[in-house]
């Protein structure tokens, strides 16, 4: 079929249950939206056959679910996407799940073959031993799209990450390669860098289309996590783009310097000299499981209460849900700093997942009558000393966490992750009258999603052995 018309405009092209290709035209003389006012309802939908074509009336729900596996060999798309939604619907089924095993191992076209695999998913018919044998199939779209399928959960076994490093390491296929690179995105950053490390190793990669910056995707996080063990990998990468990229986000920083030295020796004990506020989980006053009150931390609204977690992860903890949940306590003179004091804030801190969808603050004072400070997970997912400038450090990480703010006055400020200096800067002010928040941020909100654990804040800086022995003792 040719155009004779110099602005038609198709696109979607879509075949319908009689097998006529529907087209959308969407006649405009410039394809931006909006600069064509002339041609505002000119739009048009054409439909094209071969020879003569009738109107088929069919209703896919009347087949049994024998006849709709059948359709997923149909030469019509219509009827092979139509038949794999009522499978779906109608849910899992042994006799659908054995035909649709068997269509996947007899059919010689790959494309079928995927037909067959994507149908067994949405009926829950796959596991990941069913997946694990895909990953040896002659055909590399099947073999990516069990890869693909593998990690939708976001978490795989060992012995799965094991097979990922051997295909990364092996597979001929570009394909395939892009698959793990794009499912690396998916799993936590503990589980990535020995397929990274795989895949980077390809030189023959580096100009593909894709590849290197969906490779960059998923490595971007492990730069603020690990630095050294980042630049490490930026030495033994063979993609010239990701090495350049590795070592650009390990010195943007945020204006601060990230540190990367061993923690202190852990220090005997931790006198409670200028100790101000010391919240424990089994302090705080539940009503039907709901926190109405932390020490001297009291909820701001009946609607906004978090709950008491008596045991998450081997711990009690104060959980947030991070849509309203929050405790607050009016300021006081204890809780404001100059930049010329001292002072420390610990934390234990419990995530099932990393927030990046904006700032989250976990403990925050004065964020509405600042000067501010505050422990926040950034945008980006790093932990943050907060204040009129934030202090940046590494990227959170799933499960239990110590973080420690420390300012010297007059001298610096550094943060702490379980035990070891992360980073440091300038000593700032934080001298704000404002109120205390935990699981938020006064006027932003900045809702925390997760747990706390015990919460202390002295009017004095806490040296490096006493922050190991915090983060070594919840």
């Amino acid at each position: 079929m040719r155009a004779n018309d110099p602005i038609y405009l198709g696109f979607n092209h879509d075949f319908g249950p009689d097998g006529g290709l529907y087209v959308i035209d969407w006649y405009d003389a410039r394809s931006c939206h909006g600069q064509t006012p002339e041609h505002i309802n000119t739009g048009r939908i054409f439909k094209i056959t071969y020879g003569d074509s009738k109107k088929v009336a069919i209703d896919l729900s009347k087949l049994s679910s024998a006849e709709l596996v059948k359709l997923q060999l149909s030469p019509n798309e219509w009827h092979v996407r139509h038949a794999r939604r009522l499978l779906h619907e109608r849910g899992a089924d042994a006799e659908v799940h054995k035909a649709l095993s068997a269509m996947l191992k007899e059919t010689a076209d790959p494309t079928r073959k995927l037909r067959a695999l994507w149908a067994l998913h949405v009926t829950d018919g796959t596991n990941e031993a069913f997946l694990a044998d895909l990953l040896e199939s002659e055909h590399e779209y099947v073999r990516g799209w069990a890869i693909q399928l593998l990690c939708e959960g976001g978490k795989v076994s060992e012995g799965m990450q094991s097979q990922f490093v051997s295909l990364a390491k092996g597979d001929p296929a570009a394909s395939v390669r892009l698959y793990l690179a794009a499912a690396m995105q998916r799993l936590a950053l503990d589980s990535r860098w020995e397929v990274l490390e795989a895949l980077l190793a390809h030189e023959e990669d580096a100009t593909d289309h894709n590849l290197p910056l969906v490779l960059w995707y998923a490595t971007e996080p492990l730069v603020p996590a690990n630095g050294p063990k980042a630049l490490a990998l930026a030495q033994k990468c063979r993609i010239p783009k990701v090495r350049e990229y590795i070592i650009r986000r390990s010195v943007a920083g945020a204006g601060a310097a990230t540190i990367s030295g061993p923690k202190a020796v852990a220090a005997a004990s931790v006198p409670d000299t200028d100790l101000v506020l010391r919240l424990k989980p089994s302090s705080a006053v539940q009503e039907g499981g709901l926190v109405s009150a932390w020490g001297a931390a009291v909820q701001s609204t009946a609607a906004a209460k978090p709950k008491l977690n008596e045991k998450t992860a081997g711990r009690a903890a104060v959980w947030f849900d991070g849509r309203s949940d929050y405790l607050s306590m009016a300021g006081t003179p204890e809780l404001s700093f100059k930049a010329a004091d001292s002072f420390t804030l610990s934390a234990w801190v419990h995530l099932t997942d990393i927030p990046e969808d904006g700032w989250r603050g976990i403990v925050t004072k004065s964020r509405e009558a600042g000067p501010w400070y505050g422990l926040w997970i950034a945008a980006e997912g790093r932990w943050s000393f907060g204040g009129p400038t934030n202090l940046m450090g590494p990227r959170a990480i799933e499960g239990w966490q110590h973080v420690c703010a420390v300012q010297e006055g007059g001298k610096g400020r550094a943060l702490y992750l379980n035990g070891h200096r992360v980073a440091a800067g300038a000593a700032a002010d934080g001298s704000g009258a404002g109120a205390l928040w935990l699981g938020g941020a006064a006027t932003t909100k900045e809702y925390f999603g997760g747990s706390l654990g015990e919460v202390r804040i002295y009017r004095r800086a806490l040296d490096g052995g006493e922050v190991t022995f915090l983060s070594q003792n919840p």
